[in-house]
């Protein structure tokens, strides 16, 4: 048996889901799904728990699942089917957790690496994929590691790190005085930045930043809002400002950006009415 044989990957999916209420799941394989973005609500042997995105969980042999989200909210999850002995040691580790998940902040890691699993299971060859799923799964392990030790440690700069990160993602319409919150961690404001980016991946005005055009790009989708509206819903009073960085970000203005996605819809209708 080859060193990475040991994690073999069953199912894989990555989808985005409207109203979806399923039957009763008793899995047969460890599972891990990273929940990264709306609400939905998880039942563990009949126990309702209600998560928000992102959020990574899993669902292990011996309990039964059923999982329910409203048609008011979208959820995008990614999803892994695992099998083998270092599969069984992931599930035994996580099963001593007692709990269903963990909240994550440090999202973007995760969505990469559990993204790149799910692309090399459905497009390398056998021969070629298990020690590069091996590796990215190790990887994750280790991220998820980091949370729930921060989680467990209040007093902590990681802890600190995070509190203020999901600060920022949850309200980036806001102003956030980054040096005054280092000062009341009792740090320096060039300290908490650069600890801040090596943990998370961007320094604090990055990561505000990419919240703010992740909002963008789901209003513009989902909402009718005007872009100057949707300008003051992400923090910017002035408008040029933000189309400006949606143009750096998502190459193109906001306005461009929506007609696109209209113009790809109606592609869709048309495709189809003709295969009805």
């Amino acid at each position: 048996m080859s060193y990475f044989d040991d994690l073999q990957i069953e199912h894989s999916s990555h989808k985005i889901w409207g109203s979806h209420v399923s039957p009763p799941v008793k899995p047969l394989f460890f599972s891990l799904c990273f929940l990264k973005k709306g609400c939905m609500s998880v039942e563990l042997d009949g126990k309702e728990y209600s998560i928000q995105g992102p959020f990574l969980f899993w669902a292990l042999p011996g309990h039964s699942y059923r999982f329910l989200s409203d048609a008011k909210w979208t959820r995008e999850t990614l999803w892994l089917d695992m099998s083998g002995k270092r599969a069984d040691r992931i599930a035994d580790a996580l099963s001593k957790l007692n709990i269903l998940g963990i909240s994550i902040v440090n999202e973007l890691p995760f969505f990469q690496l559990v993204k790149n699993i799910i692309e090399i299971t459905k497009t390398l060859p056998e021969e070629g994929k298990n020690h590069r799923i091996t590796l990215l799964m190790e990887e994750v392990m280790a991220l998820l590691y980091d949370e729930v030790n921060a989680s467990k440690d209040g007093s902590g700069l990681t802890a600190n790190i995070l509190a203020v990160a999901s600060l920022l993602r949850n309200e980036p319409d806001k102003k956030h005085n980054i040096h005054l919150l280092a000062r009341q961690y009792g740090v320096s404001y060039d300290f908490f930045r650069k600890k801040f980016k090596k943990y998370m991946g961007f320094s604090p005005g990055e990561y505000l930043t990419n919240a703010r055009m992740d909002l963008a790009v789901d209003l513009l989708k989902n909402t009718h809002q005007s872009i100057k509206e949707i300008a003051f819903a992400c923090g910017y009073s002035d408008v040029s400002v933000f189309s400006r960085m949606f143009r750096k970000r998502c190459s193109c203005y906001p306005g461009q950006y929506r007609q696109q996605l209209t113009a790809s819809v109606k592609v869709t209708e048309k495709k189809n009415i003709k295969k009805k």
